[in-house]
């Protein structure tokens, strides 16, 4: 039973960090993990290592030597067995200790360097627990955290306006006995988008023979284009039979509100807007849950069964994997309808609007969102620069592209609540292709331009294959830089992740040897008269002796918590970035160049903003051990970030102090006499 407690956390057989300790230590892994006899099976490292452990034994002897002459001396002069300044318990007692540990095993490693290596599995074995469970719960729920519904406030306004517009517009036909009517009729769309049926409802008039009889407005919902259909189609049709359910219930609890609107029937009744938004949130919200549940299919993904058994050490390699499952569960709950605007307006006489105009002006007032000024400042500024009143308008008309192509942009890269890494992705994929394309066209252009038709007709009054040769340039910085950011942003930012748990996991395996070779010197430390009453000056090399065991679990926990940090971050650096373009663009005529410029710009942010959740992969290691005045080996490896790590390692420049700082200006010990004691504290920060 005891040897079952003591290897309570021994890792599972096969685990793949456990495999890189035995490849670097040799079968003396097998001897702590299985009980193997290891007896003549010892490697050059184990040899080596005899001889190191006979060397600093003999260091041992001679702080033994130093201790039995310096107690004999200050027995003598203090009259009292050892002196006053040794311990008749504990220096005996850390002799004793220290010179056992020292002692080489046939394996050539001393006694507490296989204690340390069994701290080291230990560790693993925390790490594979862990990640099994993390997996586990992944395959249940289908996601990673919590499941964010869009807000549907807009969604709600849109539906007053189509209920405000059939009510005003029927009473208009009624008061002048026109037979025409506007009804509400939903259908599924006769052809798919993005491959999938499309739910519509539509406030349509009848009887008519306009092109476009949704006068005004319809909505149109289905499966989000961003779910990948092999693994979200289990889990969208509980989701997708919300959205239809929170729709019908928002028409239904409208209705009353644009009736009483058209016929004037005084004060409105106050909040409808947010709690008709919130009936449809909490129905949406459940049936994710409903759905998660009820999809077991998504526990039999393949990449959950090889994860578990690659174990802890490939955690950093799933992100993407990770990844697709939560935003396969959160692109169903995405699936808001898409509205299109009534047209009314434009298609009747200003007689005939009169009643409707009237009742969209309280309307537009009613539905008024104060939270979403900054996104309605940006739109309205974006709508007025087609009126050209002054000067000053030209310019903004120059913008109206650009600030246009930049919303677009930012609303596919925030990408509805899905990874952000995921859609800069996606974006990085189309740029290369779009330089494909541009260069595919030239070359066709040059080879058409240089036939012989071509010169017969065409080139009598114009050289078309030298003007192409003009733009060669253009096309060649044009293609090569789409290439370049696109393979940058396809490529390289999906391997960060990688990148960084590569670096953690190095840190660790190079942590575990230094806590090898250092272990020899803590236990001749240990014997040493002065310092800690029971390590004596062995104390720091615990604490990072602690540091290594705990590395392992402390980079799980970065890895998860660096995943769900992107989407805030995300989130983040989009609600930002319209106000600072806002900001940047006004009264300036560059807006094709300043596009991209800003694109350049956002791309910059946002890269910035993930290497920064990234970097937690490599900090949290140090930083959470230094909590405890202690920090994870291998400091000096070079980083997987430079950038990142020098900011976070003095975050005020020049003049920032970090928590080693703090801990290194903490005073010596004072020993009861008065004279400075060795201080056994951890130094951090150098």
């Amino acid at each position: 039973m005891a040897a079952d407690q003591l290897h309570a956390f021994a890792p599972p057989a096969g685990d793949v960090s456990v495999d890189y300790l035995r490849y670097t230590f040799g079968a003396v892994i097998d001897a702590l993990q299985a009980g193997v006899d290891v007896q003549g099976n010892q490697t050059v490292l184990g040899a080596m290592m005899g001889e190191f452990n006979i060397a600093v034994l003999f260091l041992g002897m001679l702080f033994v030597m130093y201790t039995t002459i310096k107690a004999t001396l200050d027995s003598a002069h203090d009259g009292q067995l050892l002196g006053k300044s040794m311990s008749e318990i504990w220096v005996p007692l850390r002799t004793l200790i220290g010179t056992s540990l020292l002692l080489p095993l046939q394996t050539g490693f001393s006694i507490l360097q296989m204690g340390v290596l069994w701290l080291a599995l230990q560790g693993v074995g925390v790490a594979d627990r862990m990640w099994d469970v993390a997996m586990d719960k992944l395959a249940i729920d289908g996601t990673l955290g919590y499941v964010s519904v869009p807000n549907p406030r807009a969604l709600a306004a849109t539906i007053l306006r189509g209920e405000v517009c059939m009510a005003a517009m029927n009473q208009q036909f009624i008061g002048s006995n026109s037979p025409t009517r506007i009804v509400l009729v939903k259908d599924v769309a006769p052809m798919l988008v993005n491959g999938n049926a499309a739910e519509q409802l539509h406030w349509r008039e009848q009887p008519t023979t306009r092109i476009n009889p949704d006068t005004c407005g319809a909505l149109t919902w289905q499966e989000n284009s961003q779910a990948d259909r092999s693994e979200s189609s289990a889990a969208a049709g509980p989701i997708l039979a919300a959205h239809a359910m929170g729709i019908e219930q928002m028409v239904n609890d409208l209705r009353p509100v644009a009736e009483a609107i058209v016929n004037n029937k005084g004060a409105l009744p106050k909040g409808v807007i947010e709690s008709t938004a919130a009936k449809y949130h909490d129905l949406v919200q459940a049936a994710a849950k409903q759905a998660v549940d009820a999809s077991p299919e998504l526990a039999k993904q393949v990449f959950i069964k090889s994860a578990k058994e690659g174990g802890w050490v490939y955690a950093g390699s799933w992100y993407n994997h990770m990844t697709r499952i939560n935003d396969s569960i959160q692109a169903a709950v995405n699936a808001l309808p898409i509205a299109q605007p009534a047209t009314i307006d434009r298609v009747e006489t200003a007689i005939v609007l009169q009643n409707y105009e009237d009742a969209m002006a309280v309307t537009d007032e009613y539905i008024k969102d104060r939270a979403n000024a900054p996104d309605r400042a940006y739109d309205a500024e974006v709508a007025d620069a087609s009126s050209v009143r002054s000067m000053s308008d030209v310019w903004r008309l120059f913008n109206a592209p650009a600030m246009l192509g930049i919303k677009s942009l930012t609303e596919r890269l925030a990408g509805a609540n899905t990874s952000p890494l995921g859609q800069l992705r996606a974006i990085g994929n189309d740029m290369i292709g779009i330089g494909i394309a541009v260069k595919t066209v030239h070359f066709a252009l040059a080879g058409v331009a240089s036939s012989r038709v071509a010169t017969l007709t065409v080139g009598n009054v114009f050289e078309v294959g030298e003007a192409l040769k003009t733009l060669q340039g253009t096309v060649d910085f044009v293609t090569n830089s789409l290439w370049t950011v696109g393979t940058f942003l396809a490529w390289y930012l999906p391997a960060i992740p990688a990148i960084f748990w590569i670096s953690g996991v190095t840190r660790w395996l190079v942590s575990v040897v230094e806590a090898i070779l250092a272990s020899p010197l803590m236990a001749a430390m240990t014997i040493h008269p002065s310092g800690d009453e029971l390590v004596g000056r062995a104390g720091p090399g615990y604490m990072l002796i602690l540091a290594m065991v705990m590395q392992p679990a402390l980079l799980l926990f970065a890895l998860v918590l660096s995943v769900l940090m992107t989407y805030p971050l995300g989130w983040f650096v989009n609600h930002i970035f319209l106000s600072l373009v806002d900001g940047i663009t006004a009264d300036s005529t560059t807006g094709l160049v300043a596009f991209v410029a800003l694109c350049g710009l956002y791309l910059v942010m946002m890269v910035f903003a993930m290497h920064g959740a990234f970097a937690l992969i490599q900090t949290v290691p140090d930083n959470v051990m230094k909590f405890v005045a202690a920090q994870a080996g291998a400091a000096n490896l070079t980083s997987a970030d430079k950038p990142i790590s020098s900011l976070e390692n003095n975050p005020g420049g020049g003049g920032g102090h970090n928590t080693g700082d703090v801990l290194n200006r903490r005073p010596d010990k004072q020993d009861p006499r008065g004279k400075s004691g060795e201080s056994n504290e951890v130094h951090l920060g150098g």
